[in-house]
């Protein structure tokens, strides 16, 4: 994914590491955990980090000085995505253990931020968290082959959304919160309306679709397949508006794709002349 000022991208692998560049492909840092990184997701002021892994935990990194921050455990398997709230009081977190959790940053003791809510009622796997715009609801999507949306103040479950036959890769809102696009192994995305959880429409791939998002406007989303194809379509007619195919990329790759923020540039950068690696 990319930073907020949309100057940094974000990478993580098998190998460990989740690693930060820039547009041009340059190395930034380089940060490490015990087991494959799932996920990293920058904070909104773009100077620290947030990394998950299969080792179960979920690391602080201070981007501009190069240091781990601190450290905090809290599921009980892989955790498998990450994302901050938009004010920046909050984390959530997705993991194996068919939990989400929403950490409070706003109080921190020994170090360590506490939970806010633990959220229930996936039956497997969670592969995606996002909050709305305005940080009142909460959506996962998971290998149940469901999506749901979760009050956050109450922890409890607003709405399911019912219709995909496989797994569930991404799901996430419409910057303003009514729709929601998930993608699946089924070979498609699909948009919900929000509120009442019906469909709206079916976007069909010819492989598995491994992401999906909005732009900041919602007028076109993006969609990754496995068969090595971007689609950006018209979020309302759903129709193609562009296609390409990464035709050197090894067969059945997994695509993940994202536009960048319309953000202007965040002031006080925090370059570094060498890409430290951090373990």
């Amino acid at each position: 994914g990319f930073s907020y000022s949309g100057e940094r991208i974000i990478t993580s692998s098998c190998d460990k590491k989740c690693r930060i560049w820039d547009a041009e492909g340059y190395l930034h840092l380089s940060l490490g955990h015990y087991g494959t990184v799932f996920a990293g997701t920058y904070s909104n002021d773009d100077k620290q980090i947030v990394t998950t892994s299969y080792d179960t935990y979920i690391r602080f990194w201070d981007i501009c000085k190069g240091q781990l921050m601190t450290t905090l455990a809290g599921h009980t398997s892989a955790v498998t995505c990450c994302c901050f709230s938009h004010d920046g009081t909050m984390l959530l977190t997705g993991s194996y253990d068919q939990t989400a959790i929403i950490w409070d940053l706003t109080e921190r003791k020994n170090d360590k931020f506490s939970y806010k809510r633990v959220l229930k009622g996936h039956t497997y796997w969670i592969n995606s968290v996002n909050f709305a715009a305005d940080d009142s609801l909460i959506v996962t999507g998971s290998s149940d082959h469901t999506a749901k949306t979760w009050d956050v103040h109450s922890g409890n479950v607003r709405n399911t959304f019912v219709g995909h036959s496989e797994w569930i890769w991404t799901s996430s809102f419409s910057s303003d919160a009514k729709r929601i696009v998930t993608s699946s192994i089924d070979r498609s995305a699909r948009i919900w309306d929000a509120h009442s959880a019906n469909l709206i429409h079916i976007l069909q791939h010819e492989a598995e679709v491994s992401s999906s998002s909005f732009t900041s406007d919602d007028l076109r989303i993006i969609t990754g397949a496995s068969d090595n194809r971007i689609i950006i379509w018209d979020s309302y007619a759903a129709t193609i508006l562009y296609s390409i195919t990464f035709r050197q990329a090894p067969n059945n790759s997994f695509i993940f794709c994202s536009f960048t923020p319309t953000l202007p540039p965040l002031g006080d950068s925090c370059d570094n002349e060498e890409p430290p690696s951090l373990e």
